[in-house]
């Protein structure tokens, strides 16, 4: 009786473990369906939304057509490129057929004229109103400055009956340094404004040491006056050095060199009389 007793009691135990696992396992079962992990398509659908759209397509032109004319115009290849381009001699002839006819043709003459009344470029010094002042300066050589209108006919006139005379080219080769400049020319504003000039055009004299005015040449008109004032200048001032000792002569004595010379001039005539 009591081995059978003791069976019973053991398959009731058995049977409440029974129980108590079935238990276990829906508990278990639960907790899968509450942390089930994602699939796999879900994961790629998250991906492809982390994804940046593609960017829009985008035309345009890399290089203008006038690019290869442009830079072949600025750069000379090298004649020791050993990777130069191949001569079209085709082309040579014809750029020496060209040249041939170019040679062959009439030369245009010059308008007697426009030739008549060109400035002395052959007389003048070509440069800046700094560099006239250096040079006549270096060489020890007054500035002789005439300032022109383009408009005026009177300045084309200067050019036609006083730059060319022979004994004008030679007194001013000699003893100055001619600086023409016309009203259309930033450095013509600048000196007429900084000496004030009103009529054109205009020859003075300038002391390039200093940029003083000496003195202003009036006599223009043909060009025997006009040598006559140049030499009159000259014999007063032949040099800088005199210039000097006028200027100091006149702080010291309340009389330039000039006055004096008219004071003597007009005693002169006073005596003959």
């Amino acid at each position: 009786m009591g081995s059978r007793d003791d069976r019973s009691y053991d398959s009731s135990d058995a049977d409440d473990e029974v129980s108590d696992l079935s238990s276990i396992d829906d508990e278990y079962s639960d907790n899968e369906d509450i942390q089930v992990a994602p699939s796999s398509s879900s994961n790629q659908n998250n991906a492809e939304s982390d994804v940046r759209q593609p960017l829009a397509r985008v035309t345009g032109t890399l290089i203008p057509e006038n690019f290869h004319n442009t830079w072949r115009s600025q750069v000379t290849p090298s004649k020791n490129d050993g990777f130069q381009p191949i001569t079209d001699y085709r082309e040579v002839i014809r750029q020496q057929e060209r040249e041939l006819d170019a040679a062959r043709a009439p030369k245009k003459k010059e308008d007697p004229i426009e030739r008549l009344f060109k400035p002395p470029r052959e007389l003048m010094f070509l440069g800046t109103w700094e560099r006239a002042r250096d040079s006549a300066q270096a060489n020890k050589t007054w500035l002789l400055v005439n300032l022109q209108k383009n408009s005026e006919f009177a300045c084309a006139c200067l050019n036609r009956d006083i730059w060319r005379n022979d004994i004008v080219k030679e007194i001013v080769k000699g003893n100055f340094l001619l600086w023409q400049a016309g009203d259309d020319s930033s450095d013509c504003q600048r000196i007429s404004a900084y000496y004030n000039i009103q009529t054109f055009p205009t020859i003075m004299v300038v002391d390039p040491r200093t940029g003083e005015r000496v003195q202003f040449i009036r006599r223009f008109k043909n060009s025997d006056t006009f040598i006559e004032d140049l030499t009159d200048f000259l014999g007063l001032f032949p040099d800088f050095e005199t210039y000097d000792e006028s200027v100091f002569l006149k702080y010291n004595t309340g009389k330039s060199k000039v006055a004096e010379e008219c004071e003597r001039i007009a005693q002169q005539e006073a005596d003959k009389k």
